[in-house]
Order: structure tokens, then C-alpha cells, then sequence
């Protein structure tokens, strides 16, 4: 499992810690991401941003709550591949697919792409005195 956790300012901040494909959060709630299947969407579920499988491999973009005054590292985080610790995964809960033509996929993720930037250099701007 590749995971990214992904900043957000304010609100609850949550730790993770994953067993194979569940992740179990410190509000004791457990994901069940194994039946994710390659090519779907699915929708978010809390703190879950966003899952999929590309080539075999599971991608996960989870909630990272930080400061408004968070560093560079945490404002842009990178994928990395977690320790697997053990847990119960009795009671996990499993993401529901939903159904998007390819073309309007493509289409937000390009959407998302460029208002992902856009952040990154207001950002940017902010952190260097910038207007």
C-alpha cells in the first residue's frame, strides 16, 4: 500500500496505522481498502480522500490535519509504503465505487492537477512575504 497523507488545515488530527490493506484511525474507526479494484472510483469516506489500484499496486490519500503554520514537509507530503502493525479488523467499514465515465475522470483529475498547483504557489507566495 502506498499512502499520502494529505494536508488539511484545522479540525481533528488523526493518527493512522495500517494492518495489509486496513487502516485503523485513532477514532477508532477501520477501512477495509482490500476489495479496491484497478480502474474505479470510489467515493470518500472520512478520513479516506481517496483510494484506487493502479497495475496491482493500492494508492491512498488519507486526512493529515496540521497548523496553519505546518512546514514544508507536511504542507507536501510524499508517498511512502507503511509498517504494517497488528490489530483487530473485525467492523471495518469498505469504500463504495462509484461510476464515472473515463472521459469526465480524466477531466477532474486535470481539474485537480492545476488547482493543486495553483495552491502550492499561493503558498509558496504566503511562506516568502508574496502577494
Amino acid at each position: 500500500m502506498n499512502v499520502l497523507l494529505s494536508p488539511q488545515v484545522g479540525g481533528e488530527r488523526l493518527t493512522y496505522e495500517f494492518n495489509g490493506e486496513y487502516i485503523k484511525i485513532s477514532n477508532g474507526q477501520i477501512i477495509d481498502v482490500s476489495g479496491v479494484e484497478e480502474n474505479k472510483t470510489y467515493k470518500p469516506l472520512y478520513p479516506l480522500t481517496n483510494v484506487e489500484r493502479k497495475d496491482g499496486q493500492l494508492y491512498v490519500k488519507l486526512l493529515n490535519e496540521v497548523d496553519a503554520d505546518a512546514d514544508e514537509s507536511e504542507l507536501f507530503p510524499e508517498w511512502f509504503t507503511p509498517e504494517d502493525t497488528t490489530f483487530e479488523t473485525a467492523n471495518a467499514v469498505t469504500p463504495v465505487a462509484e461510476e464515472f465515465p473515463e472521459e469526465n475522470r480524466r477531466s477532474l483529475q486535470e481539474e485537480i492537477d492545476t488547482l493543486k498547483e495553483a495552491l502550492q504557489e499561493l503558498v509558496l507566495m504566503t511562506m516568502e512575504g508574496g502577494e
